[in-house]
């Protein structure tokens, strides 16, 4: 549970993080607009499937 909880905890840290990322560099660069979309797309289902396990 308590390694659930730190591991949820560790993939929303870094979510916010690179969303932090990319709101500072704020590139114009659709390519990396894409691969910023993908990442954060791939954490959302991580969260997704951590919070299914908590329960």
């Amino acid at each position: 549970m308590i390694k659930n909880a730190l591991s949820l905890l560790l993939l929303i840290s870094t979510g916010i993080y690179l969303i932090y990322q990319s709101i500072v560099t704020s590139n114009n660069n659709v390519l990396i607009n894409f691969l910023i979309i993908g990442i954060l797309l791939f954490y959302l289902t991580g969260v997704y499937s951590h919070i299914k396990e908590i329960k």
